[in-house]
């Protein structure tokens, strides 16, 4: 009842374009789905990483998108990258994961923002795709 009451006065926006949602989309508009500039499934080999991802390319939207979620306070983006990026992983094979780690910010940055988004999304990644996220590394100077 509390989230259709908060939906009246606050209804769901596309993450990407802000656009509002139709009642049967969920995180992302469908322009934004068909259209975002989307990481393909080609594999580029990188000499320091043994496998990477990614969902789409960052320009447009996408940007404006992820800046908003890291400097602007949009912590609920968290929760619609996170079922983003897992269906990527998904589609991948990437379904034998057991633990997911992320990239820490340092404590300064995560005082001044309140969050560490690199954690927000590891968390919101882990629970779409039922494994734990665990912390690994810790930032030095």
């Amino acid at each position: 009842m509390a989230g259709r009451f908060w939906e009246l006065f606050f209804p769901p926006k596309c993450v990407l374009c802000k656009k509002l949602l139709a009642e049967s989309e969920t995180d992302l508009c469908r322009n934004c789905r068909e259209n975002a500039p989307e990481v393909g499934t080609q594999k580029i080999k990188l000499s320091f990483l043994a496998q990477w991802t990614g969902v789409w390319y960052y320009k447009e939207n996408v940007r404006l998108s992820i800046l908003r979620y890291k400097f602007y306070g949009k912590r609920n983006y968290a929760a619609a990258f996170g079922r983003v990026l897992a269906m990527k992983l998904l589609k991948e094979g990437w379904d034998d994961t057991d633990v997911l780690t992320w990239v820490p910010i340092s404590k300064r940055r995560k005082h001044r923002r309140g969050y560490d988004q690199s954690e927000l999304l590891a968390k919101a990644v882990a629970a779409e795709l039922g494994v734990e996220a665990v912390r690994t590394l810790r930032k030095v100077r």
